[in-house]
């Protein structure tokens, strides 16, 4: 009688366990087909998605967007609270300088234009200087009215200095000296303006603002070095002179990893002196910087459609991680 229970019971788990799996096998069947479709969708989106971002890039919005991040990420360390003209006035500031570069590029290229960026700058010339102006425009009221007169008596001094290392940059710098170079001009200038925001309205300056500073001057080299290193071919087709058509391939690229182990020494330096202060900073321009290394350690790979660029533009916005903790 034990035994027929024991059966009996057995049968009825056995119909339990073939009745679940008939459920997930039901269950499983049009889960694997919405998958599919998501993932075919998701590649189709990526491929527009990408396009998109290109032109994005192209426009150096994906520049305005980092410069704001590692400017919240310094105003974040300080403990400052950034009114919303700093971080308008940085915007357009970048926005500006950086298409009013492209298109002195355009201009002097011209026809000879083969990247993405340069050729859509010579096509849409006058279109882009006109957008160019009414930028221009908008950003003076935003300045002088709105912005902390702390931060405009600060950024003076940048534009100024920016503004003489520029001149000498265009007119002797590949003829007088490897520290009068154009990447080193726009790593100098990029790091002082997204940090002059936050330190003109912080009230104390601790070493572990300068230190941080200091990485982000080495993290934007770490960027243009790469840059110059990528597009050598393309910078000497077009005339335009860079610090690997000087240094020649294997030196950038010895440059581009003395540079990437000196931020991690520092990011390392950073995290055992200022722990506390430091740590949600030191992370996102860690990832960054591995994100670097990735993308130079598999050069072929994101050789294609200048997904260097792409990426390496991107690693600026990482800062915006911190607030996420």
């Amino acid at each position: 009688m034990g035994f027929l229970f024991f059966d009996t019971r057995h049968k009825t788990q056995d119909t339990r366990h073939k009745t679940q799996d008939t459920r997930h096998k039901t269950v499983q069947g049009p889960l694997s087909c919405y998958l599919l479709l998501a993932t075919c969708y998701l590649l189709l989106a990526t491929h527009q998605l990408m396009r998109f971002y290109q032109y994005i890039a192209i426009l150096s919005l994906d520049v305005v967007l980092g410069a704001c991040a590692m400017a919240s990420m310094f105003a974040e360390v300080l403990q400052v609270q950034m009114p919303w003209s700093v971080y308008t006035a940085l915007g357009l500031g970048v926005w500006l300088v950086y298409t009013l570069d492209h298109l002195l590029d355009a201009r002097e290229v011209g026809k000879k234009a083969i990247t993405p960026r340069h050729s859509f700058h010579v096509r849409h010339f006058r279109s882009l200087v006109m957008v160019w102006g009414g930028v221009l425009l908008v950003s003076l009221p935003v300045i002088f009215f709105y912005l902390p007169a702390e931060t405009i008596r600060w950024g003076m001094w940048i534009i100024g200095f920016s503004g003489v290392h520029l001149a000498l940059v265009k007119l002797v710098g590949s003829k007088v000296s490897l520290f009068v170079q154009k990447e080193l001009s726009v790593a100098t200038v990029y790091s002082l303006g997204v940090a002059v925001g936050p330190f003109s309205l912080s009230e104390s300056y601790s070493p572990m603002f300068f230190l941080l500073l200091l990485q982000v001057f080495v993290f934007g080299m770490i960027n243009l070095l790469e840059l110059s290193y990528f597009e050598v071919r393309a910078d000497s087709s077009q005339g335009q002179a860079s610090l690997s058509q000087r240094l020649g391939m294997k030196r950038t690229g010895r440059l581009v990893k003395v540079f990437i182990a000196l931020e991690v020494s520092l990011v390392v330096l950073g995290l055992l002196l200022f722990t506390e202060s430091l740590w949600k900073a030191e992370i996102a321009m860690l990832i960054g910087t591995l994100m670097f290394l990735f993308i130079f350690v598999h050069q072929r790979r994101f050789a294609k459609n200048e997904a260097y660029r792409l990426l390496g533009d991107l690693c600026f916005s990482f800062p915006l991680l911190i607030h996420l903790f």
